[in-house]
């Protein structure tokens, strides 16, 4: 099964109908994770070219029974009015593989990730993976504002142990894999 991971697409319809054009073509079971940021924009960036977040919502609550997300900086009550799957935690715990994992956006620095194999994040909009003391971290930057050295909307797709960083355009710009043994 395949887990894919977004986040801070803050409203931004165009971007998503990306994702969702591609989810469409899935063929397999798969699971999404949200690292938060979902609707909004927030004070201090641009409002994104094809801002619609009633539309964002629409096509997130397709994959609702999928969804795993947690609360972002920029998320709050009225958001979650539009969504059919919860977004107003600060963290979200689930299994996967029969590994312990977690999703936080990263802007709160008191979340407790040391009994989790796998912490999602967003937040900084710049891709990350690495490894910490036995714990796989991704980050898979933002689909809507990308930061970083990519200059590009990215995401990630994980599959086991291997970790796949990918364009808005579903380019592959790097892979992440770890032999690990249970």
């Amino acid at each position: 099964m395949k887990m894919y991971l977004f986040s801070d697409i803050h409203g931004d319809i165009e971007a998503l109908q990306k994702i969702d054009q591609m989810l469409e073509r899935e063929n397999e079971s798969f699971q999404v994770v949200l690292c938060g940021d979902l609707m909004y924009h927030g004070p201090r960036n641009p409002l994104p070219k094809k801002y619609d977040p009633a539309g964002v919502a629409e096509i997130l609550n397709k994959y609702a029974p999928v969804i795993h997300a947690c609360r972002g900086n920029c998320d709050s009550e009225v958001d979650q009015m539009l969504l059919r799957f919860p977004i107003l935690e600060d963290y979200c715990e689930f299994e996967w593989h029969n590994t312990r994992c977690i999703a936080t956006h990263g802007h709160l620095e008191d979340i407790d990730t040391s009994n989790h194999r796998w912490v999602f994040s967003g937040h900084t909009h710049v891709p990350l993976c690495q490894i910490k003391e036995g714990t796989f971290c991704v980050n898979p930057g933002s689909i809507s504002m990308p930061k970083g050295k990519y200059g590009v909307g990215t995401y990630a797709v994980i599959r086991d142990f291997k970790v796949e960083l990918k364009t808005l355009d579903h380019e592959l710009l790097e892979v992440y894999e770890w032999n690990i043994i249970n």
